[in-house]
C-alpha cells in the first residue's frame, strides 16, 4: 500500500484528488496537509510514498495585476511548490506531483475541440502532448542531474523550451505583423510526439 501526502486540504483540486484516491483503500493511504502558513515545514514527509501537491492560486491574469499580487502569487504557485519538492527530495519521497492549472473561456472553441481529441489519446499519447505543453508554456525546474544533462544535451527539448505559442525564441525576435507571418511561414515547431517525454516512468525522479 501507498503512503499520499495532498497538499491543498480544503482545495478544490486536492479534495478531488483525496476522494479518486480513497476509492482503493487496498492501494492507497492518503493524509492531506494545508500549505497556507509555514506549518508544513515541520510535517515528517519522509514517511510517504508520493506527495500531490494541489495547492495554488487561481482566476488572476497576472499580465494585468499589481506587483504587490503578482509577487502573491509566485510566492505560491512558484517558490511554495519548489520549497516543497525540495522538502520532498531530501527527505526521500519517491514521487512528488504538482498539478498543473489551466483555465478556459467557456466560449472558447479551440479548447473544446482540444479537450475531444485528447479524449481519443492514449495515455501514452496523452502524456507526450502534456509534456509538451509543460516544456514550452512553464518555468522548468529539475531536481535529477540525470533529467538536467538530458535536457542540456536534446536538441529537440531545447527547441520546445524556447518557444512562446509556437514562435521561436520566445518570439522576442518578432516585432510587427510582417515578421509573425514570416516566422509562421519558415519555423515549424517539433511534433510533440517525437519530443522526449520527461513524464515517462523512466525519469521519475
Amino acid at each position: 500500500m501507498k503512503k499520499v501526502l495532498i497538499t491543498g486540504a480544503s482545495s478544490y483540486v486536492g479534495t478531488h484528488v483525496r476522494q479518486h484516491l480513497e476509492k482503493y483503500p487496498d492501494r492507497y493511504n492518503v493524509d492531506s496537509i494545508s500549505v497556507r502558513d509555514d506549518k508544513w515545514r515541520t510535517e515528517d514527509f519522509s514517511i510517504y510514498d508520493s506527495i500531490y501537491h494541489c495547492a495554488g492560486l487561481a482566476h488572476s491574469d497576472v499580465g494585468n495585476v499589481s506587483d504587490e499580487v503578482k509577487a502573491k502569487y509566485y510566492a505560491v504557485n512558484t517558490y511554495l511548490t519548489t520549497d516543497l519538492a525540495k522538502k520532498a527530495k531530501a527527505e526521500g519521497v519517491k514521487q512528488f506531483i504538482t498539478v498543473v492549472m489551466a483555465f478556459y473561456h467557456e466560449r472558447d472553441t479551440e479548447y473544446e475541440k482540444l479537450k475531444n481529441e485528447m479524449r481519443t489519446f492514449s495515455t501514452e499519447r496523452c502524456l507526450q502532448f502534456l509534456n509538451y505543453a509543460v516544456l514550452e508554456y512553464t518555468d522548468n525546474c529539475y531536481f535529477s542531474k540525470r533529467i538536467l544533462d538530458l535536457v542540456r544535451k536534446d536538441r529537440l527539448i531545447n527547441t520546445v523550451v524556447r518557444e512562446n505559442n509556437g514562435l521561436p525564441d520566445r518570439g522576442v525576435n518578432v516585432h510587427n505583423w510582417a515578421e509573425l507571418r514570416w516566422v509562421q511561414n519558415h519555423y515549424k515547431s517539433p511534433d510533440y510526439r517525437t519530443v522526449t517525454n520527461l513524464l515517462d516512468r523512466r525519469y521519475a525522479i
